[in-house]
């Protein structure tokens, strides 16, 4: 599974469709996350939120926070502190 969630990363970003982008890395960083990877997935978290901020996709913010719940300060950017 966790190569599939990198391929559509990458296949994302090499069409330049940073929604579509940031939405496979929100859900490979839950999938990391639920499987207790909490450090790899912070990164993830952090540029999902930069692509999601960027376009002001509210409900994505909010998902991506309820699935950060408490460790959401891993991933907030120095702009959002």
């Amino acid at each position: 599974m966790e190569r599939q969630f990198k391929a559509a990363v990458g296949l994302f970003r090499e069409m330049a469709v940073p929604f579509w982008m940031a939405v496979a890395l929100l859900e490979y960083a839950e999938w990391l996350t639920d499987r207790g990877r909490e450090e790899a997935a912070a990164p993830l978290y952090a540029e999902a939120r930069e692509v999601f901020e960027r376009l002001e996709a509210r409900p994505w913010l909010e998902r991506l926070d309820r699935s950060r719940g408490s460790g959401r300060a891993l991933v907030e950017t120095p702009a959002s502190s």
